[in-house]
């Protein structure tokens, strides 16, 4: 997705960058869209037209490689929490829903430096979430990867974006797409994916309730006459006399219940 044809790439505003991507984002219908090789320095965010881009890079006074980043739809900023502490090869988001939240990863790791063994340790240490990256020359080592499934085609070692997701997780995937651009001097292009995202259920304790009273034995004279007895002999109306309303009405409250369940049972 180069914004236009030119000699220099460097010689393009970034703002005339995320301009372009933004109208082109918009044209697709991409929700949120992951960046890699932005080679944008420290981290940051714009707010274009439609959407708002995030990304994280090395130092400014470091080499320009590398960097990750994220456009996220405008309608989608109140229920997103901005990517902070990340690096120039990771970084990611996470989505507000109404049963907790919902990680979405951006990961850059260039096969020549990285090898198979990074990609293995995120799948076993955060099982069941899609994969976002770039893919080049990793054709040979696919094989080993007997438990994942790549969204995308190989038949073309040019097709280096891919999206990967467990095989068991493979029903949460709906549509996948790749979108090529009109630049053919470049073997990247934009893969498209709707997912669905269920959160983790986060499962509160519960404390154990009061036991309930049997109130239909109210209507028993013996009952009630038990209740009054017993209830004449807890309530201490010295307590009363207590400036703390909080104080007397505590000692009330217990003693009505004490006497209700002890008359009343459950």
């Amino acid at each position: 997705m180069r914004p236009e044809l030119v000699d220099d790439i460097q010689q393009i505003d970034d703002a005339r960058k995320t301009a372009v991507k933004d109208r082109e984002l918009s044209r697709l219908g991409i929700d949120i869209a992951c960046l890699q090789e932005t080679r944008l320095a420290d981290s940051g965010s714009i707010r274009e037209a439609n959407y708002t881009f995030f990304w994280q890079g090395l130092h400014q006074d470091d080499p320009r490689q590398h960097g990750v980043g994220f456009a996220v739809n405008n309608s989608l900023i109140p229920a997103i929490v901005p990517p902070i502490g990340g690096s120039e090869k990771i970084l990611a988001l996470r989505l507000l829903t109404s049963t907790g939240f919902a990680n979405v990863p951006c990961i850059y790791a260039p096969p020549q430096r990285s090898g198979t063994s990074f990609m293995r340790h995120w799948m076993r240490r955060y099982p069941g979430t899609p994969i976002l990256k770039d893919y080049t020359y990793w054709e040979t080592s696919m094989p080993e990867w007997e438990p994942t499934v790549t969204l995308g085609h190989l038949a073309s070692a040019h097709q280096s974006d891919l999206v990967i997701t467990r095989r068991a997780d493979l029903r949460s995937v709906l549509h996948t797409r790749s979108f090529h651009g009109a630049d053919c001097d470049t073997d990247h292009s934009l893969v498209g994916c709707k997912v669905r995202l269920t959160a983790k259920k986060i499962h509160h304790s519960k404390t154990k309730g009061l036991p309930r009273i049997n109130t239909c034995r109210s209507n028993d004279p013996e009952c009630s006459r038990r209740f009054q007895t017993t209830f004449s002999a807890k309530v201490d109306t010295s307590s009363f006399s207590a400036t703390d309303i909080d104080s007397r009405w505590h000692h009330l409250r217990d003693a009505i219940y004490t006497s209700a369940l002890t008359a009343f049972g459950k």
